[in-house]
């Protein structure tokens, strides 16, 4: 399918949500992961023919490539740290900007509070077109053993540092309506039976749990042709 077609075909988030039923979605991923809940789900990993790239992802690269990679992460996922610092550039040299690629982020927080911290600190700075800069500080930091990796004042320090105003960051850390993008993330990836992060689609076909570039480039390549 032509990522042009598929960036297109949004699936339109809900226009009111609430920091309780994002909790409330979170404790059940989160015991249904535990349990084995929903076993079939988890493990069949379909490939997926419905649009992964509603209008509340973030997104890099031409609307008009042949391949779409989307990408569930979190903020405390070691590997979906080394996918933004070591992947990401490479797709980003041989694939996104000669127009083959296009790349979208959904966040599926799964690591507990400052996971949700981390994606709603980079909603805000997405508000203020600053999203990528705040995902490669999010994504390069790296906390001490047993030090609060995302603490308040941290997030904060991030904002200002990619030119977000004080009062523009803290009313929109403020606001209900930020936690939507993160709340539908949890959603799509939990339907989709999402448990190891990164979680990489290629054309809406599941990477496998592949972090390693060389598999990704084939896949992407081999989409191309298709």
């Amino acid at each position: 399918m032509q990522a042009q077609a598929q960036a297109n075909y949004y699936t339109r988030a809900p226009q009111h949500s609430s920091p309780v039923l994002v909790l409330g979605l979170f404790v059940i991923v989160l015991a249904a992961l535990a349990f084995g809940g929903w076993n079939y789900l988890l493990n069949s990993r379909p490939d997926v023919s419905d649009p992964l790239i509603p209008d509340s992802s973030h997104v890099t690269g031409s609307d008009n490539a042949p391949v779409t990679v989307v990408v569930f992460g979190d903020y405390q996922c070691d590997s979906c740290s080394n996918f933004a610092e070591e992947i990401m550039p490479q797709l980003r040299d041989e694939f996104i900007d000669s127009g083959v690629v296009l790349l979208a982020y959904r966040h599926y927080p799964l690591l507990g509070e400052q996971s949700v911290r981390a994606a709603l600190a980079s909603e805000c700075a997405a508000q203020q077109g600053k999203f990528w800069e705040m995902h490669a500080l999010l994504s390069s930091w790296k906390a001490g053993v047993g030090i609060e990796r995302f603490p308040k004042e941290l997030l904060a320090q991030f904002a200002f540092g990619t030119r977000i105003g004080p009062a523009e960051y803290r009313s929109c850390m403020a606001n209900p309506d930020t936690i939507i993008p993160v709340e539908q993330g949890l959603r799509d990836g939990f339907s989709l039976g999402v448990r190891e992060l990164p979680a990489i689609y290629v054309n809406g076909r599941y990477a496998n749990g592949v972090v390693d570039y060389t598999r990704l480039r084939s896949m992407i390549l081999v989409a191309a042709t298709e």
